[in-house]
């Protein structure tokens, strides 16, 4: 589960598109994240050693050096996680990828947001299954991970377990905006299109089996253009 951590992500990017780079740290800077950014392959392997940062975003594609090189290069002594950027739709490249050591791969076009999740999931994915509380508790309502069951006023409510993995998430991270690419990634693990309606009708359908028919103080925010929000003290 998200449940996001304080401390800053440290990121080498290695990107020799400056305007992509710019897009990317323009959005992660203000995400939690210090980017260093390196735009060829030549200088990347000293400029990832020096800096020692929790992960290195590499593309495939890079002047000098390429980025399968550079990442056979630093896996064996390099602790933290690889992801590759690519423009290649070729399934056989991006196993080439992996099994060169890195740990994940997004694919061109980037969407920094869709970024910015698989990176906090590479950094802080083992923190949360450590941290996880057995049992929330907001009002009227109960969420019981261990028993996967919830109940509003000591009622049980019938959920899936779709619905209810989804209402943890939302709950474990109270109060947080969290945007449809991270549910969508955190629990499918898949990239958001734009068009995926899944968590969107996941909602509707928990709001009315939680009751949560208040439109000035929802339990369950919907944030326009972004996401949702759990508000613990509406419940």
């Amino acid at each position: 589960m998200l449940m996001h951590s304080k401390r800053r992500i440290k990121v080498v990017l290695v990107e020799d598109n400056h305007k992509l780079a710019g897009l990317i740290s323009k959005f992660l800077v203000p995400d939690g994240m210090d980017i260093h950014h390196v735009d060829n392959g030549a200088n990347a392997v000293h400029e990832i050693f020096v800096n020692n940062p929790d992960v290195v975003v590499l593309d495939w594609m890079l002047p000098n050096k390429d980025g399968l090189t550079i990442c056979s290069e630093i896996r064996p002594k390099f602790a933290g996680k690889i992801l590759m950027l690519t423009a290649r739709d070729d399934g056989a490249d991006e196993l080439s990828g992996l099994t060169h050591g890195a740990d994940d791969y997004v694919r061109k076009p980037v969407d920094p947001r869709v970024l910015a999740a698989r990176i906090r999931l590479l950094v802080f994915g083992n923190e949360r299954v450590k941290t996880q509380p057995k049992q929330l508790i907001f009002g009227r309502l109960t969420i019981d991970h261990e028993s996967q069951t919830v109940t509003v006023c000591g009622d049980r409510v019938d959920i899936t377990n779709a619905e209810f993995n989804l209402l943890w998430l939302l709950a474990i991270n109270k109060n947080e905006v969290l945007s449809r690419e991270e549910l969508l990634m955190d629990m499918r693990g898949i990239d958001y299109d734009g068009t995926d309606r899944t968590i969107d009708n996941r909602i509707v359908k928990l709001r009315k089996k939680l009751g949560d028919k208040d439109k000035t103080a929802p339990g369950i925010q919907s944030v326009r253009s972004v996401g949702y929000r759990f508000l613990a003290d509406n419940w």
